[in-house]
């Protein structure tokens, strides 16, 4: 298992232990990015050269922690965010690379279409993820970035938030992609986490929580969290109740 962040999210719009948006944040996010990375076992979690956010690391490390957080503008396209990454290299030439360093035989990303959140970045990154992947394997393309490989699918994350839905779609951009949708039970048992797959879930979300939102939970404070959760979850889903993170939502592209 390899993760991979195309920016170290230092345009974060919660601020903590009073860092400043910037490298101050990016590199405290990095690290947290790692941390969740060990939640997963990943073998290693990658953190890219791009910024996160329309304004450039540079500009946003002389802003004191009072400036307000600045998004991109609404009806901010993915080619938008691309064309904002190319001032600090090559955003496409970067996703062959990580595709070639890896050689993953499935990626999981979120889809350029709304990528669940609506968010361009997210976006973005399936935009480039979907144009990398045949770059990968040809030998004439980005010769300086590796040797070729091939993937065998793509495993697009086909959930939208509920905000999204209810403005009817208004963050997603394009149409929406054309494999169907498939159900994953996140209540199975895992053998290689030990727990079920929504609890790996819930473990990284608290990981997240406890650090950006100064919860002060301890690595057993989030065990014993997720543990409990996870029993009324089952005891729901024995009772025949339905909740939507009873499953995850994907689409499964095979790569020819």
């Amino acid at each position: 298992v390899y993760l991979v962040s195309v920016t170290r999210g230092e345009n974060s719009y919660v601020l903590w232990s009073g860092l400043q948006r910037g490298s101050q944040i990016g590199s405290a996010r990095e690290r947290l990015f790692v941390q969740s990375g060990r939640v997963l076992h990943a073998d290693e979690a990658e953190v890219g050269p791009f910024t996160n956010g329309p304004t450039v690391r540079t500009v946003l490390d002389g802003w004191l922690s009072t400036v307000p957080y600045v998004d991109w503008p609404a009806g901010t396209r993915a080619d938008d965010v691309i064309e904002r990454w190319r001032q600090e290299g090559d955003p496409l030439g970067y996703v062959v690379g990580v595709v070639r360093k890896f050689r993953p035989d499935v990626v999981v990303a979120m889809d350029g279409h709304c990528g669940v959140s609506g968010h361009p970045e997210h976006r973005a990154v399936g935009k480039l993820l979907t144009q990398a992947v045949p770059l990968a394997s040809d030998r004439a393309a980005y010769p300086d970035r590796g040797e070729p490989w091939k993937v065998h699918g793509l495993l697009f994350n086909a959930r939208v938030l509920p905000e999204v839905v209810a403005c009817e779609y208004c963050q997603c951009e394009g149409d929406s992609l054309p494999e169907p949708m498939e159900e994953l039970p996140t209540l199975e048992p895992s053998s290689y986490y030990g727990t079920t797959y929504w609890g790996v879930g819930c473990r990284v979300m608290r990981t997240y929580e406890t650090v950006m939102l100064e919860r002060g939970w301890t690595r057993d404070d989030i065990d014993e969290q997720c543990s409990l959760e996870e029993g009324v979850v089952q005891a729901e889903a024995r009772a025949g109740r339905s909740r939507p993170d009873f499953a995850d939502v994907v689409r499964v592209r095979p790569i020819q």
